[in-house]
């Protein structure tokens, strides 16, 4: 039960308004030590009070992990992990207390965020309230397994199987306005982590990572006493001298020459010989 409650990221609690008799329900993000569950929310909010004046409140967490694709539509439903508690509801008041669980809402959040960020202050406090969620009852489900097909349906040729499903978070966007304008404020660790999470979940399940390789080319001109392999497959970069290796240098890159223009053609006669351009005779005596 604690930890279908600690996957779940937001919860729905329940609770009839004092005033008007109506069931209210609303999302609220939660952390859990032992069996307690906390809540906050802001001071002027009316079912916050309305949990502090009835003696029993309802929170459901609910986890959808996928579908369940059955050959008929009857029996098709979704793979999920529930949790329906009951319990009193009072308000944290002790000052130490209630920064502590301000820290754990962080943290049941964006893990390792708390530390990253300034402190709250005194107006901010003032603002937020908290309360504790005892739960005095409570009932889990899993719903899991293969498909309830009737035998008739099993035999049949149509396709069904489960879908899995999981929370993965994007990568994230930076902010464009105040210091991180300049864009040189690195991502922190906390929201790396999220992303290497992202990562993890996008492979398949049951398959390792599969290690990256990295390829070597064979230097031009190794010298045939090269110490190493890593000596002999040193990679030459063109337009730029190669560097040695393990004292071992390797020749220069030497761009190619540029071949001369082949001459033109040149008129043969019949006999093989160039010909000569033709002049009109000088007659003597013309003018």
């Amino acid at each position: 039960m604690h930890a279908i409650i600690d996957s779940v990221p937001i919860c729905h609690v329940g609770v009839a308004l004092v005033d008007s008799g109506e069931v209210v329900v609303l999302p609220f993000l939660h952390a859990r030590r032992d069996d307690v569950v906390y809540l906050h929310g802001s001071q002027s909010n009316h079912l916050l009070r309305s949990l502090l004046d009835t003696p029993r409140a309802c929170a459901t967490f609910t986890s959808f992990d996928g579908l369940r694709v059955a050959r008929t539509g009857f029996h098709s439903s979704v793979i999920y992990r529930s949790v329906v508690a009951f319990g009193p509801v009072r308000a944290v008041d002790d000052a130490e207390e209630h920064e502590r669980v301000l820290d754990e809402l962080v943290e049941a959040v964006l893990p390792g965020r708390s530390a990253e960020v300034r402190r709250p202050n005194d107006r901010e406090l003032a603002l937020t309230a908290v309360l504790a969620m005892t739960i005095a009852e409570a009932s889990a489900k899993v719903s899991e397994g293969p498909t309830d097909d009737d035998q008739e349906d099993i035999d049949s040729e149509v396709w069904a199987g489960d879908v899995p499903a999981s929370l993965v978070y994007g990568s994230p966007v930076a902010a464009t306005n105040g210091a991180m304008a300049s864009r040189s404020i690195p991502v922190p660790p906390s929201v790396r982590a999220l992303t290497r999470q992202r990562r993890a979940r996008s492979r398949p399940r049951g398959r390792p990572r599969r290690p990256r390789r990295r390829r070597r080319r064979r230097g031009r001109g190794s010298p045939s006493h090269a110490q190493g392999p890593r000596d002999a497959r040193a990679p030459i970069r063109r337009g730029r001298p190669a560097r040695a290796r393990h004292g071992v240098g390797v020749r220069p890159f030497q761009p190619r020459r540029r071949a001369a223009p082949a001459p033109a053609p040149r008129d043969l006669g019949a006999a093989g010989r160039p010909r000569r351009a033709w002049r009109a005779p000088l007659r003597r005596g013309s003018p």
